[in-house]
C-alpha cells in the first residue's frame, strides 16, 4: 500500500513537474516573440535568431547581434525563468583578440543570402568598405555593412582585424576614388601590369605621390600606383560636404546607362536602390540599402496635387497601393533630377535611364506616374535616422572600441 501511494504522488509530481515545464516553454516562447518584434524587426539588419528548446531541460539557443535584445532576454530569465538556460551568443565576440572588424580588399564584393555562391544576391562592398565580422562557416563570413546591412561573403575579398587594430588602420592616411571605373598600376606606368581594377568610392590608403600617380596600399598589403587625379583625399572629400542639389544630380547622370543589376551597389551595375544608395553615397551620405528602408526616411515632400513641389535630388518611391485588403508596398526608387524627370535603375530597360512624368514627353514613363507612392527629401536630414554621414560614421571614422552602436 505504502508503495503504491508513493508512486502515485510521484505520478503527481511528473504530471505537474510536464506542466509546469509545458507552460514555461510557451511563456518563453511568447517572450522570445515579442523581443524579436521589439528589437529585430527587419532581419536584413538585424540577427535575432532564438528559440526555446527542451534537452534535459528548458533551454533558450541562438544567436543575435542586438545587444539590447540579448539583456533583456538575459534579465527575463534570471529573474523570472532562473530554471531555464540561456545558450544564446551575442555577436560579434568583441573580446581583445577576436577578429570582429573587416576591410573589403577587391573592387567589390558580393554579399549573398546565404554562404553559396549560387545563393541570391543582396548587395555589394566595395574596396575599402569596413564591416562588422559576425561569425564564419567555412571560407564565408557573415558581416554587417555600414549601412547595417547583414550578408555572406567570402574571406577572400577580407582583411580581418582585431577591434584595436582596425581603429589604428582606420587612422592612416586615405584617398577615395571619384571616377566610375579605373585600374591601379604595378609602376607609374598607365602600360604596366594592373594591380586591381576600381570602382567609384573605393578608399585606399596613400603612401606619397609621383609623377601625377599616388602610391596607394591595399587593405591585404598589395601596393600600385592610382592616377591622381582621380582620386581625392579624405579629409578634402570631408571639407565638400555637406553636398549640394545640384551634386546629387551631377554624380547621378554619370551612371546613365549603367547596366541593372539585382543587388549591385556599385559602378560596376546596380538595382534601383543601390543606384540611389550609391549616388548619395558618393556625396558622403549613407542611405539604408533597401527602396522599402530608404523610404521610412528623411523629410517627406507634399506631392498630393502633383509633383511642383519635388526639388533635384529628392528621392521618389513606387509600388503598390494600399487597398481595403492589402497594404501598401514599396518597390521601386528613383532621383528627382528637375523638370518632372528622374533617373533611375530599371529592371524593364535593363539600365539607369531618364523618365518623364509628363504626358506627352518622348520618355514619358505611365507606369512610372502610375505606381508612384511618394517622394522625400534627405539633405535635409543628414545624421537623423537612417541618414547618415560617412563622416560622422564610427566604422569609416572610428574613434571609440564601441563598434555596437
Amino acid at each position: 500500500m505504502k508503495q503504491f501511494f508513493l508512486a502515485f504522488c510521484f505520478l503527481i509530481y511528473i504530471q505537474l513537474f510536464i506542466g509546469c515545464s509545458i507552460n514555461h516553454f510557451q511563456e518563453i516562447t511568447q517572450q522570445i516573440s515579442r523581443i524579436k518584434v521589439k528589437y529585430s524587426p527587419d532581419s536584413r539588419t538585424s540577427l535575432f535568431n532564438v528559440k526555446a528548446i527542451r534537452n534535459g531541460g528548458l533551454a533558450v539557443t541562438g544567436e543575435t547581434n542586438v545587444p539590447n535584445a540579448y539583456y533583456e532576454l538575459d534579465s527575463l530569465l534570471k529573474a523570472d525563468f532562473p530554471e531555464i538556460k540561456n545558450l544564446v551568443a551575442l555577436l560579434p565576440d568583441l573580446s581583445r583578440d577576436s577578429l570582429a572588424m573587416g576591410i573589403v580588399t577587391v573592387s567589390v564584393a558580393n554579399l549573398r543570402a546565404t554562404p553559396d555562391h549560387s545563393a541570391e544576391l543582396l548587395t555589394q562592398a566595395i574596396l575599402g568598405t569596413p564591416v562588422k565580422v559576425l561569425k564564419k562557416e567555412l571560407e564565408w563570413y557573415l558581416v554587417q555593412t555600414p549601412d547595417a546591412y547583414l550578408g555572406w561573403m567570402t574571406g577572400a575579398g577580407l582583411k580581418l582585424y582585431t577591434k584595436n587594430r582596425f581603429q589604428k588602420e582606420s587612422n592612416f592616411n586615405r584617398i577615395i576614388f571619384t571616377e566610375l571605373a579605373g585600374t591601379c598600376y604595378s609602376q607609374v606606368d598607365k602600360n604596366s601590369m594592373p594591380v586591381s581594377d576600381l570602382v567609384a568610392g573605393s578608399i585606399l590608403e596613400t603612401k606619397g605621390s609621383e609623377t601625377g600617380f599616388l602610391e596607394v596600399s591595399f587593405p591585404d598589403g598589395r601596393t600600385g600606383y592610382v592616377n591622381q587625379d582621380q582620386c581625392m583625399p579624405l579629409n578634402e572629400w570631408n571639407r565638400s560636404f555637406p553636398p549640394s542639389r545640384e551634386s546629387i544630380v551631377k554624380t547621378a547622370l554619370q551612371f546613365n546607362g549603367l547596366p541593372y543589376l539585382w543587388g549591385g551597389t556599385s559602378s560596376k551595375g546596380v538595382d534601383c536602390s543601390g543606384f540611389t544608395k550609391t549616388v548619395y553615397y558618393m556625396n558622403g551620405i549613407i542611405l539604408q540599402r533597401d527602396a522599402s528602408q530608404q523610404a521610412l526616411y528623411g523629410e517627406l515632400v507634399d506631392t498630393r496635387n502633383n509633383f511642383n513641389n519635388l526639388e533635384p535630388g529628392d528621392l521618389l518611391f513606387f509600388g503598390t497601393h494600399k487597398t481595403d485588403s492589402t497594404r501598401e508596398r514599396i518597390s521601386h526608387v528613383g532621383i528627382y533630377i528637375g523638370n518632372a524627370k528622374i533617373i533611375h535603375a530599371s529592371g524593364a530597360s535593363g539600365m539607369v535611364k531618364i523618365d518623364s512624368l509628363v504626358s506627352g514627353d518622348e520618355d514619358y514613363n505611365s507606369n512610372l506616374v502610375a505606381t508612384f507612392i511618394c517622394a522625400r527629401c534627405i539633405l535635409t536630414c543628414i545624421d537623423q535616422p537612417g541618414i547618415q554621414s560617412v563622416f560622422s560614421s564610427k566604422l569609416y571614422f572610428p574613434s571609440s572600441d564601441d563598434f555596437n552602436n
